[in-house]
């Protein structure tokens, strides 16, 4: 009897539920990482060589140095991801002769030295390009394609323009596309239509197609507007929203010489005109210049990729130079001496308004010069 008790003993021990353990929770749940990343882009506008800037940079053997009348923009230029201009002019080659307005023809010299600076993306359509026709025009992009920069709007063959072109800054990929309203009236060869990118609708639209599902941002160089005018014009303002509407994300204007407003349509970053860079252009409102920034963002979580436009500036430059054109200087405007421009001050004021005319809560003037 004691072993059947025994027995039985045995077995219930054996089904006894044992008590659960309890672990502390070593690994507690972690929402997503989001990562950031971020790309900031620099414009300043049309480079445009009249033969007095050239003069004035020519050295005794022949040579260009135009380092001196940009020393006070070239310490801010590689402070940015990416620094865009437009080179107004071509270089065709000195057998062609460098020549001024109508017809332009510059020496390399300057896109060298602006290489040099730190400038990495450049619109090469213009309504000067076929200044010297197609030779210029495709000296001008070989010139181009041997320097390390980003170029558009002008091409050496239909193979090289219909080229899918990637790029990547800091994790942020991005297009870059340009194009001019016209070229002055000079005819560009029918089979040779790829050495300049005229804005035309199908065409543009195809374009940012083929990018707009495949990169973060797409910029856009235009070359538009009404000179000497800086009120952007109902034509420009369609342009651009034809654009913005394809999926741009930034819009660089220049050719009006004046400086225009910066605006956004919808997510859109417009600045409709940068005004001059480099010139010898007589009257103030064509010797203020403006510099603008943006910085491109995207942050990526578990879930979905963002994008957006953060920190919008600008600024004013001053084009000076002696009343004989000697002595070209690009100033920032806000420092240029008083004895050089006595009512700086309230011409500073005047063109900034101008600046933040359609935006005036979004746009931060100043933060090149003083940081």
């Amino acid at each position: 009897m004691k072993k059947v008790i025994f027995f039985l003993l045995l077995i219930l021990s054996a089904c006894t539920v044992k008590p659960l353990i309890e672990y502390p929770n070593e690994f507690p749940y972690q929402p997503p990482v989001s990562i950031e990343y971020r790309a900031s882009l620099m414009m300043v506008g049309d480079a445009l060589l009249h033969l007095a800037y050239v003069y004035d940079g020519r050295k005794a053997d022949g040579r260009f140095d135009f380092r001196p009348s940009l020393r006070f923009i070239a310490p801010i230029v590689k402070n940015y991801d990416l620094a865009f201009y437009n080179q107004e002019t071509v270089f065709g080659g000195k057998e062609l002769g460098y020549s001024n307005y109508p017809r332009f023809n510059s020496p390399s010299d300057f896109g060298e030295q602006m290489v040099e600076m730190g400038f990495n993306l450049v619109s090469l359509a213009n309504n000067h390009t076929m200044d010297k026709g197609a030779h210029g025009a495709l000296n001008s992009y070989n010139f181009w394609k041997n320097q390390p920069v980003i170029t558009a709007g002008s091409w050496g063959s239909q193979e090289d323009r219909d080229l899918l072109r990637i790029y990547n800054i800091n994790g942020i990929t991005y297009a870059f596309l340009a194009y001019t309203y016209g070229t002055n009236g000079i005819s560009v060869p029918e089979n040779q239509k790829y050495i300049i990118d005229v804005y035309d609708e199908e065409l543009i639209k195809k374009d940012i197609e083929r990018y707009r599902d495949i990169v973060d941002f797409v910029i856009v160089s235009l070359h538009f507007g009404n000179e000497y005018n800086h009120i952007p014009q109902n034509r420009q303002k369609q342009m651009a929203t034809f654009i913005a509407e394809q999926g741009a994300d930034i819009i660089i204007g220049h050719h009006p010489h004046v400086i225009q407003p910066i605006d956004f349509i919808g997510n859109t970053l417009v600045v409709y005109s940068l005004g001059n860079f480099v010139s010898a252009q007589i009257g103030e409102p064509r010797l203020v210049e403006m510099i603008a920034s943006v910085e491109m963002v995207k942050t990526v979580t578990y879930e979905k990729t963002y994008y957006r436009l953060e920190n919008v500036k600008a600024d004013l430059l001053y084009n000076h130079y002696t009343s004989s054109y000697k002595q070209f200087t690009i100033y920032p405007m806000s420092q240029i001496p008083l004895n050089l421009l006595p009512d700086r001050d309230a011409l500073y004021q005047k063109y900034v308004s101008i600046i933040t005319k359609l935006q005036p809560d979004r746009i931060k003037i100043g933060g090149f010069f003083d940081e």
